[in-house]
């Protein structure tokens, strides 16, 4: 659940603390809300703009920890209008946190190294697979207590004078997208499975003030490529979905470095996704231009087909929340994500839209958009410092 309607059962329940993973507040305009004092964003690194607009009036925190640690770490103040991320702050209590070198020696101020981190919240490991707890949770060579661990979390960060820490991106090539962790290595590797690809290169796409951030995927086809539909359904057969790519781009060659190696700081931005060859161009009734207009703005697309997949485009729940607010402030109902997902391509969710405006009497296809009246300003009352 997330955008207005998540924003209408906050208002409903006076909500007064929320803890919300950034990209669900990336392309959302703050509601009053007038009894949400406190706002808590964690899961993933908040953008300067998400703290421009939802700071205001109200504590913002930037809360950072692996889940290994259930789960935070570590906790700082968001001001607004600062012109700089936030960084992850200092450790709250009940944790220990050092930045190593890879002998596990801590390393001075201002020096990058790994992020580790121990304390009464340690995890106990990964059920069922010793290999890997054996790697990331070694023994804490910082402690007195016998068999004491710490977890290395293959986070890159640096200490600051003032005790805070700072956030650099990750050891290895790991990235984070909607909260979840994603190896692009094993997305590679399933693409690279499949017969008609050649070569594979996945990178995430940072977000914008305008867009959210999204994984693509480079191609090298060997043979032309089956439809995008067939493509993600041999993805979902070895990948969560979260972790197929939203773009496909497809390039006759991939750069390489003098050495041979893939060169990623080369490949191209994908401005435009990988479109299927189609006879149908022109959009047919005016809800359908309409709808086009709203998904060529929220996925970053020039023109879009009556028989386009709104996934194939690279949409995913996210973006259909967007969809979703455009399609309430333009018609006045609440188009459902399940909606979404049921009636993917232009044409079937255009076709659902006309009937429920005709179930409901009406349409509201040619007014303009009504503007939101001005509400009274809200004022929270003081609060004592939040204990960190």
């Amino acid at each position: 659940m997330a955008g207005n309607e998540l924003f209408r059962i906050m208002d409903n329940r006076n909500v007064g603390c929320a803890v919300l993973v950034p990209t669900v507040l990336a392309h959302a305009s703050p509601p009053p809300l007038g009894q949400l004092h406190t706002l808590i964003l964690a899961g993933e690194a908040p953008g300067v703009s998400i703290i421009d607009r939802w700071a205001p009036g109200r504590r913002v925190f930037n809360a950072y920890g692996p889940t290994e640690v259930t789960i935070w770490a570590t906790a700082s103040a968001c001001k607004p209008h600062s012109g700089r991320p936030p960084r992850l702050g200092k450790l709250i209590g009940g944790v220990r946190g050092y930045v190593v070198d890879n002998r596990l020696e801590p390393l001075p101020i201002g020096v990058p190294g790994e992020i580790v981190l121990a304390g009464a919240g340690l995890a106990l490991g990964y059920l069922g697979r010793p290999r890997e707890t054996a790697a990331a949770f070694v023994p804490d060579p910082f402690s007195d207590v016998p068999g004491a661990r710490l977890y290395r979390s293959g986070d890159r960060g640096r200490w600051h004078e003032n005790g805070e820490l700072e956030f650099l991106g990750r050891m290895d090539r790991q990235v984070k997208l909607n909260g979840l962790r994603i190896e692009p290595a094993e997305i590679e590797a399933a693409l690279a499975g499949h017969p008609q690809i050649g070569a594979a290169a996945v990178e995430l796409e940072p977000g914008t003030a305008d867009s959210a951030p999204r994984l693509i995927a480079y191609l090298v086809a060997e043979t032309p490529l089956p439809p995008l539909a067939a493509l993600r359904t041999f993805l979902q057969q070895t990948l969560p979905v979260h972790a197929v790519p939203s773009l496909f781009r497809v390039l006759d060659t991939m750069p390489l470095t003098a050495s041979g190696k893939l060169d990623r700081n080369a490949l191209p931005a994908a401005s435009r996704p990988l479109r299927q060859p189609t006879t149908e161009v022109e959009t047919a009734s005016a809800t359908e231009q309409a709808l086009a207009s709203i998904w060529s703005k929220v996925l970053k697309v020039d023109a879009v087909d009556r028989h386009d997949n709104f996934f194939a485009l690279g949409g995913h729940s996210l973006i259909a929340v967007q969809v979703a607010a455009r399609v309430e402030t333009r018609y006045g109902f609440t188009l459902s994500l399940q909606t979404v997902f049921e009636r993917p391509t232009l044409c079937e969710l255009s076709a659902f839209i006309d009937e429920e405006l005709e179930r409901r009497g009406g349409c509201r296809n040619d007014t303009e958009v009504i503007p939101q009246a001005s509400r009274i300003p809200y004022r929270p009352n003081p609060l004592p410092p939040m204990k960190i």
